[in-house]
């Protein structure tokens, strides 16, 4: 489809369109009309100027970039290429560096001068030729910063540095860190750095981080610089030093990653430290020390990398100090010996240490020293006691150097209770009584669970016996009694024990029972049956029985029988009786009952456990008055002759005594 473009006179017509390809024809006319018209005529226009034109530099090179022109033309001219020119003055001469560039839209520019500032405009070529140039850009080839180094400063901390670039004006730097050295950059400090170092602060220990660098102008950014890493340093540990007898010990926390541990050592605080040991532990003993010196350390640790040294810490060697004193027991009876004993600080390394003792009482007495030899901490000492007329006080005292230490301790005139028993009651109470003590007011018992811990008064009274209720069935509990004048108490009695019963079926077996005579009182004794709560004592002159009850309601496992007959057989019987009323009795006990010493029987005749003794009283073999014995191993009527003992134990040189005899101490017959 033909168009009409120009109708008039004009020797020529231009039509202005990019990238376009157009046919024309022409014919001429005059007043009598127009010609036929010429054969097609085709014409080509040019591309447009390219848009959006940029330019950077870099080491030794810039590098250009635009954009297709912003309208590709109203015909089909076919597709076109880009010629780059560069001037090194704006606004030209230009001079083409590249041409028939299609894709990508750029072009590096190489073999430039670092510091000058090169011009460049793109023009696209066409069909129709070259159209006309984009705007003008610029760069400026920068090297980047030569020379990057990371020195770690400490675990938390690398310092960085490098040499500045010449000749390319106001200089600034942006330094970045990575802890990959392959992605995830950011810029070290909050703004673009001025100078030739930095420092990277607020790391982690033990951590490796990556570098690089690059300079920055009013020409742009120049590239990065080759990539650079360093590693942290173990973090500080923080040691302890403390100083003992000939030697000083450290110790620190575990560092994180450390395998090792390296100790320096100094004698001057702000001092050069050297190092005098490695070790995989958290602790350090030096002994290669002096007494009374004061020495310096730092520890530092490694993994096999270096570690921070840790802040000095002090100490100074010197002998162990005097820490306590102590008594035991705490109250003691006139008389009475303990045991004290005097304590340091650690054990006694280098030579033996002597502690001074002294007493500021009359009513205790200890050694003026002792002396706590090498390896121990401790030595004991004995306190003797004199009987005094009441209740005082005695000081211990104990010292060494300039430290002193000193225990009070109680001093009586009351012996300790003494034969302590403890008996059921029941399932939840026991009986505790004892032998009083002489001088004693009162007296406290206290219980225990195992009968060496966990002591507890639980009663104070003026005599035996206590009851002690509201216990478990089944239960061991131990007990001891002290004296008690006013407001002091005594050491504790031996320590005696008893179980609460268990309300359990009485067993039907009898069980033991022994009897003898002393001094003319029947002792009886029994072992007590499980679940047995209370006993019944019988007794009978005829073996069998029947017997009469003569102990009632006992819950002890023995009992007396005073009323005897000297020279009479008698036959006892324990019955046992259960919390739920089953009783089961003992076998039978018999003995025969003998005169009480110091008694005058009638008939003149004395009965004891090795015999019976008489006097003759008509004439025969052995005469009127003289002392005989009734052989206990032979018939009743053998006849010995005894002489006489006089009071000293020696023979009566035949002495014939008449009229009573008497039974003397140690069965010495006298008359």
């Amino acid at each position: 489809t033909w168009t009409l473009a120009y109708n008039g006179q004009v020797s020529g017509y231009s039509y202005w369109a990019t990238n376009t390809r157009l046919h024309f024809k022409l014919r001429a006319g005059n007043s009598y009309g127009f010609s036929a018209f010429t054969d097609p005529l085709l014409g080509t226009t040019p591309p447009a100027a390219p848009y959006g034109p940029q330019a950077y530099g870099q080491s030794g090179r810039a590098v250009v970039t635009w954009q297709p022109p912003s309208s590709g033309g109203t015909g089909n001219a076919g597709a076109f290429t880009y010629s780059v020119k560069r001037a090194t003055v704006s606004g030209g001469p230009y001079a083409v560096v590249a041409s028939g560039i299609s894709d990508p839209l750029t072009y590096n520019d190489t073999g430039l001068t670092n510091g000058t500032v090169y011009y460049y405009v793109i023009a696209a070529v066409g069909a129709g030729g070259e159209g006309p140039s984009s705007t003008e850009v610029n760069a400026k080839p920068m090297a980047w910063p030569p020379g990057l180094s990371a020195t770690v400063k400490s675990s938390t901390q690398i310092d960085l540095a490098w040499t500045p670039v010449a000749g390319m004006g106001f200089n600034a730097y942006e330094l970045q860190s990575s802890t990959t050295g392959t992605g995830n950059w950011s810029r070290v400090g909050y703004s673009e750095i001025y100078g030739n170092s930095a420092s990277h602060t607020g790391l982690t220990p033990r951590k490796r981080y990556y570098y690089r660098i690059a300079y920055i102008n009013s020409g742009g950014t120049s590239e990065f610089s080759p990539v650079v890493n360093a590693v942290t340093n173990l973090e500080a540990p923080n040691p302890k030093a403390v100083g003992r007898d000939g030697r000083i010990e450290l110790s620190w926390p575990a560092v994180n990653k450390a395998t090792a541990y390296k100790i320096a050592r100094s004698l001057s605080y702000a001092g050069t430290y050297t190092d005098i040991g490695t070790v995989t532990t958290t602790s350090y003993t030096d002994n290669a020390v002096t007494n009374g010196t004061t020495y310096h350390y730092k520890v530092r640790g490694s993994s096999p990398g270096p570690g921070d040294p840790s802040h000095p810490v002090s100490a100074m060697p010197q002998p162990p100090s005097l820490l306590s004193i102590k008594v035991t027991p705490s109250t003691v009876v006139g008389g009475q010996t303990a045991t004290g004993t005097v304590r340091l600080s650690e054990a006694v390394r280098t030579a033996p240490v002597t502690v001074a003792l002294n007493s500021d009482s009359t009513y205790a007495a200890v050694a003026s020293s002792v002396t706590i030899p090498v390896g121990r901490d401790w030595v004991e000492f004995t306190v003797s006691t004199t009987q005094v007329a009441a209740f005082s006080t005695a000081k211990i005292a104990a010292n060494m150097g300039i430290r002193s230490v000193s225990v009070l301790i109680g001093v009586s005139t009351a012996g300790l209770p003494r034969n302590v028993k403890v008996v059921p009651l029941s399932t939840s109470s026991l009986r505790v009584s004892w032998f009083g003590a002489d001088g004693a007011t009162g007296y406290r018992v206290e219980r225990s669970t195992d009968g060496t811990n966990g002591w507890t008064v639980v009663g104070e009274l003026a005599a035996s016996p206590f009851e002690d209720s509201g216990l478990a069935s089944s239960t061991t509990y131990w007990y001891r009694v002290s004296s008690q004048v006013g407001a002091m108490v005594s050491g504790p009695s031996d320590v005696a024990n008893g179980t609460t019963l268990t309300a359990t079926p009485l067993p039907q077996t009898p069980f033991p029972l022994e009897a003898v005579c002393i001094d003319g009182v029947v002792r009886l004794s029994w072992k007590r049956p499980a679940g047995a709560a209370r006993f019944t004592v019988g007794r009978s002159t005829t073996a069998g029985g029947p017997y009469t009850n003569i102990q009632t309601n006992l819950v002890e496992t023995e009992a007396k029988d005073a009323s005897v007959v000297a020279g009479t057989t008698y036959h006892y019987v324990t019955i046992a009786t259960s919390l739920t009323g089953e009783t089961v009795q003992s076998v039978e006990g018999s003995v025969l009952a003998t005169a009480p010493e110091g008694s005058v029987p009638a008939g003149r005749v004395v009965i004891t456990a090795n015999g019976t003794y008489g006097t003759t009283s008509q004439g025969g073999a052995h005469g009127t008055g003289v002392i005989f014995r009734f052989d206990p191993s032979g018939p009743a009527s053998t006849l010995r002759p005894f002489d006489p003992k006089l009071p000293d134990g020696s023979n009566g040189s035949g002495a014939s005594p008449t009229g009573r005899l008497l039974l003397g101490p140690g069965g010495y017959i006298y008359g």
